[in-house]
């Protein structure tokens, strides 16, 4: 399970650098996402 979620949260920043527009918005949300599930 450690490993999908470090995979998926790699991809989810990588995809955010890629669009600079979001990239804020969308890697907080995606933190808090991953991070508040059990």
């Amino acid at each position: 399970m450690c490993r999908a979620y470090r995979s998926l949260f790699v991809k989810g920043l990588v995809f955010a650098k890629k669009n600079k527009l979001i990239t804020q918005n969308f890697q907080l949300e995606f933190l808090i996402s991953k991070f508040s599930f059990p």
